[in-house]
């Protein structure tokens, strides 16, 4: 009863929000990690895939071995941002444990990005946006 009551609250605070963005930031306010881990534990999903999913925003994540799902997660979320323009104007990522396993700069990224400019922006007027 007390989770279908905070639902029900959350509901209305994100209907009557003004925008998109204010919906979207008092999504980010009541989502914790423990909600992610939640969700994907009573769905059955993998204990590397919730793990992952609980640690993409530890930009300074250290570790042995190769390249995981956490490493892959963390940089796409940085380059999200970046391309979302929530980030500094440049792609920070020189500096990420997780870019250096995926052996990936900012300059590969910004190349690549350069590169396919056209597609996206073809991409992005089929969809609407």
């Amino acid at each position: 009863m007390v989770r279908n009551s905070s639902m029900s609250y959350a509901f209305k605070q994100i209907r009557d929000a003004q925008t998109l963005e204010a919906a979207q930031s008092y999504l980010e306010e009541i989502w914790s990690e423990s909600t992610h881990v939640a969700i994907l534990e009573s769905w059955e999903f993998s204990d590397e895939v919730s793990s992952s999913i609980a640690h993409y925003q530890e930009l300074d994540r250290q570790h042995d071995g190769p390249t995981d799902l956490t490493d892959i997660l963390i940089v796409a979320h940085l380059v999200a941002k970046f391309l979302r323009n929530e980030a500094d104007s440049e792609l920070q990522l020189d500096n990420v444990p997780a870019s250096q396993h995926l052996d990936v700069s900012a300059e590969n990224f910004i190349t690549v990005l350069q590169e396919s400019e056209e597609h996206i922006s073809s991409l992005r007027r089929a969809l609407g946006a």
